[in-house]
């Protein structure tokens, strides 16, 4: 059975994150030593001292509903599913043409009104 309506709750997620060391991880670090002579980009010498990532992501409260496929049949036979979110979930926001996922979040209450929620930054 084909999903025809899908409803989510109004929410906004936030979130920061510190790449410093994420980037030190992956051995990039020069940019980060004061006295690094490595970067010829500038006249002067210079580094980076922090270096951080902020999203703000915000879904309005939606009511969707999705066009019936031609092929289903009778319209007199029709039967919606739907699908109303109500309880915790995960949210992602995914490129299926990338194959990777850019934001995640666990939405915990989705019925709190005005609350953030954290935001994982892929």
């Amino acid at each position: 059975m084909a999903i025809r309506e899908i409803k989510l709750p109004k929410f906004k997620i936030f979130g920061h994150n510190d790449l410093v060391e994420t980037l030190k991880y992956l051995e990039i670090s020069d940019i980060f030593e004061k006295n690094c002579s490595e970067i010829r980009m500038m006249n002067h010498p210079f580094f980076i001292r922090n270096l951080i990532q902020v999203a703000n992501f915000g879904v309005e409260e939606s009511n969707e509903r999705i066009a019936s496929d031609p092929n289903d049949g009778d319209e007199k036979s029709y039967n919606p599913y739907e699908f109303i979110v109500t309880r915790p979930f995960l949210f992602f926001v995914y490129s299926y043409s990338d194959n990777i996922i850019y934001i995640s979040a666990a939405i915990t209450n989705p019925n709190a009104s005005k609350t953030q929620k954290k935001l994982c930054l892929c």
